[in-house]
């Protein structure tokens, strides 16, 4: 597994564990009675500050992903014609 892949799974799984907690965050603390002062301020700011950058580090992972390499055999094929034909 290289580097990149490594990366790029680290980066998915911080954006997965973000938007668990900003759901997570938004059901308990809707079903709870007796609001609280942590109940107010995670359903006022830390759930959706959650889901925003779980969103917004989903679509890094995507829109930075590498492009795809292209077939090798042609130039490794044009080089191995080179090499015949200077013999």
């Amino acid at each position: 597994m290289g580097p990149h892949r490594l990366v790029r799974q680290g980066v998915w799984g911080v954006a997965g564990v973000l938007l668990l907690r900003g759901t997570a965050g938004l059901v308990s603390s809707s079903l709870t009675r007796r609001p609280t002062d942590f109940t107010r301020w995670d359903l006022a700011l830390y759930s959706p500050l959650c889901l925003t950058l779980g969103g917004l580090t989903a679509y890094l992972a995507v829109s930075t992903r590498a492009p795809r390499r292209q077939d090798r055999r042609p130039a490794i094929r044009r080089l191995k014609d080179r090499k015949n034909r200077g013999s």
